[in-house]
């Protein structure tokens, strides 16, 4: 568990991915005040998501997801996709 996130907007997010015969669930929270994508905040959203998927952060995340695999399935087999 991770501390909760202060202010009136802030979340927790909950992910849940099954692969039978079982699954695995990830927490975290999400705070908008703590939020450091580059860029005006009054951009348009989809250009601040181009600018979010230039980020160290948003590369790591991205890894950190596509390299989940079904328990047995090597990194790089079509298991779960």
């Amino acid at each position: 568990m991770v501390p909760e996130e202060p202010g009136d907007t802030a979340c927790p997010m909950f992910h849940l991915f099954l692969w039978p015969p079982s699954g695995a669930f990830f927490g975290g929270t999400y705070n908008p005040e703590s939020n450091q994508t580059p860029g005006d905040p009054s951009l348009p959203y989809l250009e601040k998501a181009r600018l979010y998927a230039s980020t160290p952060e948003y590369r790591d995340v991205r890894t950190m997801i596509t390299s989940l695999r079904p328990a047995g399935a090597p990194a790089g087999s079509s298991a779960g996709k």
